[in-house]
Order: C-alpha cells, then structure tokens, then sequence
C-alpha cells in the first residue's frame, strides 16, 4: 500500500488521463489491473478514481462490477486529502454514471457513519423510506443514526400510517416515535411537531383510516392537542373521539378555554366534546378565587355554543344581555367597542362584536388606524383577533386582493397566516395575488419551508418561480436539522452558494452547521 492505495490501484490510475485512456495500449495494461483489484476492492477503486476526475478509469471500473453507490458513500466523508469541493465534484461524477443517493444512504446507514448519510440526504436521498424501514425491522441504530442525519420524521410516519399492516406498523410508529424524543429530548415543541403536523396532513387529505391508525400507535403525551384543535378540522377530532382515541378531551378543552383560543373551543365542541366538566371545574374556580380568567373561559364556551350549566346560569345571563346590547350598536359603535376589548384582551367580547361586524376588515382597518396605539399593542390587537377567530389568512387574502395592502402588512408580519395565504392564493391559481402578496408583504420563506417538509415539490416549484426566499428558507431548513426536507430545496435548485454567503453575513456563530453542510455541497462564498 502506498498513499492510501494498493499496487494494482495506482497503477490503473497512472494509466488513465483520459487523452491515453481510450487507445488500444491503455485498454490492454487496465485489463489486468481490473482483474487484480476484482480480488481487492473495485468500489473503493472507483472512490479513488472519482476523487481524482479519472472519468473513464471509472467506467471501466463500472464495466468490470464497481458499485457506484458504494463509492459515492465512501465519496462525501470527509478527508484531509481532499477538499468539499473536490469531494463534490467526485460526487457528481458518480451520480452521473448511475450512482443513487438513497442506495448511497442504505450503505452509510449499514456502515453507521452519520457524517455520510448527512451529505445523502441534501443530495436528494429518501431518508423518510429509510426510516420507516429502520423502524419496521427494529434497527434501533438506523433509527438513531438516521433521525440525526436530518431524515423526514412526519414522512415516514404518514408511510406508516398508510400501510393496512396496522400492528406491525403501529409497533414501527411507536418505536420510530420514542426515538425521535430521545432525539429531541431538551425540546419539548420538537417532540410533539412531527406526529402532530402527520396526523393534520392526513387530516387535511381526508384520509380518516389513516388518522384513526396513527392516532392509535400514539400515546396522548406524544400529540400536540391544541395544534390540532386550532386547526379547526371538525372531522379530524370528530373520528379521534370513539374508543377514547381523544383521551381527556374535557380537559383539552378547559385548557384551550383559559388561554383564549376560541378556534379550538369552537373545533372540539362542534366535534362533540362535552362541556359539563370544563364548566364545573372554571365555576368553581371562578367561585373560590373570584378568577376572572375563568369567568372569561366560561363566556368563551358559551359563545362557542355550550349549554350552560345550574351553576354558571348567572354568567349565561349576563352573556345573552350582553349579546342584545352589541346588536343594538351602530357599525361604528360596534367597531369602537371591539377596539377596546381587544385592548382588554376580552376574547369572549371580541367574538360577539366580531359577528355582529359586517366585515371582519373593517375592524382590523380600525385597528390599524387606532391613534394611541403602539406598533407592540396594534401587533397584540391583530393576535387577539386571530384566537377570537375574528380574522384569518383568508382575511389578508381579500385585503391583497382589494390593494389594501397598508392594513395588511401588519397581519402579513404573522408568518403562518402570510404562508397560508400564499399557498391557498397558488392552489387557486391566483397568479396576480400570489406575487402581489409575496413582492409587498412576505418574503415566501415561512411558505417554502412548510412546502419543503411536506414534500409538496410542485408547491415548492411554484413559490421558487415568482420569487420566494429560497436561500432563507434553506438556511432556516438547515439550522433546523431538516436535512432531508431541505436537499428538496436543493433539487429544485435553490442556489447554494448565496445560502453560504446568507449564512455568513447574518450570522455566522448560530449557523454553524449549515455553513458546514453547504461547504460539504461544494458552496463557495465568492
């Protein structure tokens, strides 16, 4: 051996340089090296030679049985013989004599080195397929290795859920589950996202035997239930609550009461969920501590259509008073009367006013308009009209669409309201709105970046092409660690020389890793 190489190696090598590699000579001295390294190692051959730019060295090293996966796995490690950029170029070269990524992946993932299933997964590998795999055949160091590596948890367990095998799949999601919360283990919203934003996915895709398959390899603690509910799909919570698939439902709804999220009040008592015991325990509560908080949750039921209860009628009382006093108002008093309890953060108030106002824009004009409100204040005013459901993304979708894009800029400055906005106003194939939208009130990147974790590459496309921040929201995919979802970002072409050059000028200490990672892709600053 001899710089990393055998004999019969570097000899092959050293007849390459391709001007001499396509004469009769050349052929004649490399058949008998093939024939040595048959007895060695061709995969690793061809690793050398692709790191060296021998071209045709590599398609003879192919023709004679080399492993182009193989080699590109051995290709993206790191060594100090060889910079990002040649390790890139190697990369490519491989991939384009037939080399695929997510073959790469599975020897990375069988060699158990991370650093290389790293690289695959921004090149473009199936992480979510290797992870579902992983977690079917109980390889707990596939799992583990993969879920650092970046690959796509809420991809794979969708996978799952879809699969008919449901008890062996539900051991797979379970298993899958657990690992992700090792993996997550100091962030407590990160444990929760992945099965949660899965279960809504398939919510949204009316996929009802998948949800109620998920939900069933899930444990309660594992799913964010006021995302769900806020969420507003009636159905989804509906088909959770038999067999106690929802379990303490009341409880969800008593909590979502006291924080002032009417949306999901409304959502689990439209599906079916019980208000007797919330109401008991805010009454009691209210009764003992004389807790105005809880009197404002009991009103909050109320509004969303619960039947009060012996104890709380004297809160109905004033609740059905105060309802025949709002629809004697004027439109003008109406809207005056909303700004104030927005300012008292009144959500029970805020959503009798907010029916009874014929256009739920006017009051975020007024708003807007408000003189003795601060930017801070006017940001909070626009979130209690949002949890009182006054107003939505459809909302900022009809302001763009009337030009009144003053009044929207402070709602589009709320990045899941704007994305959602932009992705309805694409889906609908509102081509002037979108980029009206996206050119004077949002950068795309928020919209991109769920695209990109969904898998939805048409949508990704679509957003690319009028103009989304691609290299934001590949550093924002990057510095999550959503590896997998932001080599998608990358297959579209998302440029990654100006996500390095992103990177280093906002800041360079916090994205550390990304610059890492786009170094490895071959990124160069200038």
């Amino acid at each position: 051996m001899f710089n990393g190489l055998n004999y019969s190696q570097e000899l092959l090598f050293s007849t390459d340089a391709d001007s001499f590699a396509e004469t009769p000579h050349a052929r004649e001295i490399q058949a008998p090296l093939l024939q040595a390294l048959r007895e060695d190692n061709l995969s690793e051959a061809l690793h050398c030679a692709a790191l060296r730019g021998h071209t045709e060295t590599a398609r003879r090293l192919l023709d004679a049985g080399a492993d182009a996966s193989k080699a590109l796995a051995q290709v993206v490690v790191a060594d100090e013989a060889h910079t990002p950029q040649a390790r890139a170029n190697a990369a490519k070269l491989l991939i384009s004599l037939g080399a695929h990524v997510s073959d790469a992946l599975d020897y990375a993932t069988k060699s158990s080195c991370e650093e290389a299933a790293s690289i695959l997964l921004l090149m473009g590998a199936n992480g979510s397929r290797a992870l579902a795999s992983a977690a079917i055949s109980r390889d707990t160091n596939a799992l583990r290795l993969l879920l650092w590596a970046g690959a796509d948890v809420m991809t794979a367990l969708i996978s799952l859920a879809k699969n008919p095998d449901e008890k062996a799949h539900g051991h797979a999601v379970r298993r899958l589950i657990l690992e992700n919360h090792s993996r997550h283990a100091l962030d407590s919203s990160a444990k929760l996202h992945s099965q949660t934003a899965a279960l809504s996915r398939l919510a949204k895709d009316a996929d009802t035997t998948a949800v109620v398959r998920l939900r069933k390899a899930i444990a309660s603690e594992h799913l964010d239930w006021s995302e769900l509910a806020n969420s507003g799909n009636v159905a989804t919570i509906k088909s959770l609550m038999p067999s106690s698939l929802m379990t303490y439902p009341e409880q969800h709804l008593r909590q979502l009461s006291l924080d002032g999220h009417f949306v999901g009040v409304k959502t689990l008592i439209a599906a079916g969920v019980p208000a007797n015991a919330a109401m008991n325990e805010l009454i009691l509560q209210h009764r003992n501590w004389s807790d105005p908080t809880s009197c404002g949750a009991i009103k909050l039921l109320i509004a969303a259509g619960a039947e009060s209860l012996p104890l709380t009628d004297d809160i109905a009382a004033a609740f059905e008073k105060r309802k025949t006093e709002i629809a004697a108002l004027s439109e003008g008093e109406k809207i005056i009367t909303l700004l104030s309890a927005i300012k008292k953060d009144d959500i029970a108030e805020i959503v009798m006013l907010s029916s009874g106002v014929s256009d739920a824009k006017a009051a975020l004009k007024c708003l807007h308009q408000a003189e003795g409100l601060n930017d801070l204040e006017k940001t909070l005013g626009i979130s209690r009209l949002i949890n009182a459901g006054a107003i939505s993304s459809q909302t900022l979708i009809d302001l763009v669409r009337d030009g009144d894009l003053d009044v929207a800029k402070p709602l589009a400055q709320f990045e899941d309201i704007a994305g959602d906005a932009l992705i309805t106003l694409i889906a609908a194939g509102d081509h002037d709105a979108s980029r009206t939208l996206l050119s004077a009130l949002t950068d795309g990147r928020h919209a991109l970046t769920q695209a990109a974790e969904n898998g939805d590459e048409d949508m990704a496309a679509a957003l690319i092409a009028i103009g989304a921040d691609g290299p934001g929201a590949l550093l924002s995919l990057l510095h999550a660690g959503f590896r997998e979802a932001a080599g998608r970002l990358i297959a579209l072409g998302v440029d990654i020389h100006a996500t390095l050059r992103r990177a280093m000028r906002e800041d360079p200490s916090s994205y550390q890793s990304a610059i890492k990672d786009l170094a490895e892709l071959g990124a160069a600053v200038q």
